[in-house]
């Protein structure tokens, strides 16, 4: 078995409460480019069916989060998600997790990942290998 020597997490638009409670969800629906209308609710009821949106496995913001790693969380101000990143954001760190959280201001759904193609993406990008790298050399 492998050990694994770092331990830490990087998320772009976290989806971590299957009730949709976050207001973001009704605010910037009609900014988020994402998902079409109606696919959120689709997607959360395959994905919960019958089941209970707030058990943990399904809905970790409502999960004890005591214990986690160093978590940087990067999130776009006009998405749906917005507010799942946030409230997980500050329940970790309330539990005693390192936590880096960055809201961009008028980005959308994991918007750093087509980086280098524009600038915000490279700059969040930029700002992910430097939580990487600092991790790392903390752990040496």
């Amino acid at each position: 078995m492998t050990e694994f020597r770092y331990r830490f997490c990087v998320a772009f638009s976290l989806c971590t409460d299957m009730t949709m409670s976050g207001g973001s969800f009704r605010t910037r629906a009609k900014v988020d480019p994402y998902p079409p209308k109606g696919m959120n609710e689709t997607f959360l009821g395959y994905y919960v069916g019958e089941g209970d949106p707030r058990y943990l496995y399904v809905s970790p913001l409502f999960g004890d989060l005591s214990g986690l790693p160093p978590l940087m969380v990067q999130v776009g101000d006009n998405e749906m998600l917005r507010d799942d990143s946030m409230m997980f954001a500050e329940k970790a760190k309330s539990a005693g997790v390192p936590v880096q959280m960055k809201v961009w201001q008028g980005m959308f759904h994991c918007f750093p990942l087509p980086a280098p193609l524009f600038a915000e993406a490279t700059e969040a990008m930029n700002e992910v290998a430097a939580f990487i790298h600092q991790q790392i050399q903390w752990n040496n």
